[in-house]
C-alpha cells in the first residue's frame, strides 16, 4: 500500500485479514503527495489475532507505519526501511529475522 489507511477490523476469530506472502506499507517507487500508507490495527477488533496471516513478510519502508494498537500478531519476517512499527501493549512474534535500515520499532511492554 502506497498511500492511505488500511483499518484491519476482523470479527470472527477463523478469518484471516490479510493473506499474502508479502505486505509492503509504502513501496518507495512512488511520491506520495497525500502522506504514506498506514496499516492499523482496529481498537474495536473482538479477535485481534491473526489479522496478519503468519507466513507473511511485513515490510516498512520511509514514511509508512504499522500500528499493533495493544494487540499481538504472529508474522514471518519484519523488515523496517525508514518506516515505524508500534505495538502498543501488544507484541508481534517473528517466525524469521527482523531487519532495520533506519525507522523505529516502539514496544510498550514484552
Amino acid at each position: 500500500m502506497n498511500e492511505g489507511r488500511l483499518l484491519l477490523d476482523k470479527r470472527a476469530a477463523s478469518l484471516i485479514a490479510i493473506r499474502n506472502a508479502q505486505v509492503t506499507v509504502d513501496d518507495l517507487t512512488n511520491f506520495d503527495p497525500f502522506g504514506a500508507g498506514t496499516l492499523l490495527y482496529a481498537a474495536t477488533m473482538t479477535t485481534p489475532t491473526n489479522a496478519l496471516e503468519d507466513g507473511l513478510n511485513l515490510t516498512v519502508n520511509h514514511q509508512g507505519a504499522v500500528n499493533f494498537n495493544g494487540f499481538s500478531d504472529t508474522i514471518n519476517a519484519l523488515t523496517i526501511s525508514g518506516g515505524t512499527v508500534s505495538t502498543g501493549a501488544g507484541h508481534a512474534d517473528q517466525n524469521a529475522a527482523l531487519t532495520t535500515h533506519g525507522g523505529l520499532f516502539n514496544v510498550t511492554s514484552c
